[in-house]
């Protein structure tokens, strides 16, 4: 790979997390509304909306983001151990984790390892 090559692709990188956390913040305020709901509740969204954090916050989905890419750096590729500790390092709980990744990190924060931790949310 050029050089070039290269500043393209990290060019790309960087926009694409940018990308997310943009997305993030402003499609917050709506998680969980089906578009018809949207339309009826505010018509043409024109500016950026208050959200549960404030506006223009990210949520669960950019802090996530950011551990994958900060683990994918330092490791330079997957590591699961790696990505499991980043995940729990980001971990605030106010950014709006569903209860299924909120319990998933707290069991690996209990040493649960993180292959494991799917059997004990859903288990029989």
């Amino acid at each position: 790979m050029f050089k070039g090559d290269y500043m393209r692709l990290e060019s790309k990188f960087v926009g694409s997390l940018l990308g997310t956390h943009v997305g993030d913040a402003l499609g917050a305020p709506f998680e969980g509304e089906d578009l018809a709901t949207m339309q009826s509740k505010y018509g043409t969204v024109k500016e950026m909306r208050e959200g549960f954090r404030g506006k223009g916050c990210c949520t669960d989905d950019t802090e996530m983001m950011i551990a994958v890419a900060e683990s994918l750096i330092e490791k330079k590729g997957i590591d699961g151990n790696h990505l499991a500790k980043q995940f729990m390092k980001r971990y605030h709980p106010s950014r709006g984790y569903g209860w299924g990744t909120s319990l998933a990190i707290s069991l690996m924060k209990q040493d649960i390892p993180w292959q494991k931790v799917g059997e004990y949310i859903y288990h029989d």
